[in-house]
């Protein structure tokens, strides 16, 4: 009698992982199903550049701090930046002189970096707000595309660093890249009790995502386009796809890590 008991709380068990998803995480209205591609968010400096040591030193500092861990809460709440912890650092490499600091952001990539009724937001803005308040320097925003643009950008001069919204590669030998601090990457997201737990159950289903690149290319390395009733590709930020999921104008999006654990936190 206790084997059978026992057997019957095992299977159980299994039925809630099944309707669940195996893997899933689930927040709030939204649940991610799966991740198309991986990647890490970093900031990018010329070769040389002593501002790259300066900015590390900033971010042990306010790590240590806890003004990261705090701004990480505002965004996504919890913490899920992870930036090395020295309340010294700044000791060892001296005080910087004061300059203005452009800071190349992706001005379409909520919630990293974004532009609501004119104003720079987002977590990196945020951070990169409080590294420059520490340093002494005045942040500048300059808007770019995305990864694919960062050398040409910081090569002419016309940035400092490539930061905002930026999955970067730390084997990049063209330009340097520190402090991975993110995981990032292209997911695909549900609403939560729609019983579209795996990717076979979008067959016959619509799609929806934002018109940038990386997400085409995570699209075809699915067979959504093959299988899905409807994929529609739109202009608009991330904030409006999740809109329209939520509205049930998409059975799925394909969108950004971040924004995914930003909504559903």
């Amino acid at each position: 009698m206790k084997f059978q008991r026992i057997t019957a709380l095992l299977l159980a068990v299994c039925l809630c992982l099944t309707l669940i998803g195996c893997g899933n995480r689930s927040g709030g209205a939204y649940t991610m199903i799966e991740t198309l591609t991986e990647g890490q968010y970093a900031i990018g400096f010329r070769n040389g550049d002593p501002a790259a040591e300066y900015v590390q030193a900033a971010l042990k500092v306010l790590s240590a701090q806890g003004r990261i861990g705090e701004i990480s809460v505002k965004w996504f709440g919890r913490e899920t930046a992870s930036f090395e912890a020295d309340a010294g650092a700044l000791d060892a490499v001296g005080q910087p002189q004061p300059r203005t600091f452009i800071m190349g952001m992706d001005p379409d990539n909520f919630p990293m970096s974004y532009i609501d009724s004119n104003v720079y937001m987002g977590f990196d803005v945020d951070v990169a707000k409080a590294v420059c308040e520490l340093l002494g320097w005045e942040l500048k925003f300059q808007e770019i595309g995305d990864e694919s643009d960062a050398y040409v950008e910081l090569s002419s001069g016309n940035v400092d660093c490539v930061w905002g919204g930026m999955l970067l590669d730390p084997a990049e030998t063209r330009y340097q890249v520190v402090c991975p601090y993110m995981d990032g990457g292209v997911v695909v997201v549900v609403l939560s009790g729609s019983h579209l737990g795996s990717m076979r159950r979008l067959s016959g289903k619509v799609i929806g995502m934002n018109d940038a690149a990386k997400y085409a290319d995570a699209l075809a390395l699915t067979d959504l386009s093959a299988r899905a009733g409807e994929i529609r590709v739109t202009d608009a930020g991330n904030e409006t796809v999740f809109d329209n999921l939520y509205k049930g104008n998409y059975d799925a999006i394909i969108t950004d890590y971040a924004a995914a654990m930003y909504y559903m936190r």
